[in-house]
């Protein structure tokens, strides 16, 4: 990240279908102590290439930084981009699901990208579950839709 003028700040751009696509991140820089970088795309739900789906506590609200993404500056909480960067740590996928950046939190789209959480995990190669410094790997299959 360069120092001078500020980022611009990040918007989703719309999901082309609510209920069928979603978005995944490639974490490009995310070493532990340095600032996280990211690029964002949108996959049909049954295309998507292998993914890491992580899970994490959101963390005190008054704890945030803000990570890159597409070129553009995200505030995230603390946890979030710890989260990240033990993602980015283990070399082991290429692209990762976090709800938190990868739904759009401030449109209608997170009504909709809710409702197929359950096929956004059960998807996943792996779900990182991920508190404070700890991360663990949780099987996708369980979780499983409550409807």
């Amino acid at each position: 990240m360069t120092t001078g003028t500020p980022l611009p700040a990040f918007k989703h751009d719309p999901l082309p279908e609510h209920k069928s696509h979603f978005r995944l991140l490639r974490i490009i820089s995310g070493d532990f102590g340095q600032h996280v970088e990211c690029k964002i795309f949108t996959w049909p739900i049954g295309e998507a290439p292998p993914y890491y789906a992580i899970s994490y506590v959101w963390g005190d609200a008054n704890e945030t930084t803000d990570i890159t993404v597409n070129g553009s500056r995200l505030e995230v909480r603390r946890n979030c981009e710890y989260a990240l960067q033990q993602a980015f740590a283990t070399k082991a996928c290429k692209h990762v699901w976090v709800d938190a950046i990868c739904i759009d939190q401030t449109a209608e789209e997170k009504n909709h990208q809710v409702g197929i959480m359950d096929q956004i995990y059960s998807g996943a190669k792996h779900v990182l579950a991920c508190r404070c410094e700890l991360i663990f790997n949780v099987h996708p299959e369980l979780y499983i839709s409550a409807s």
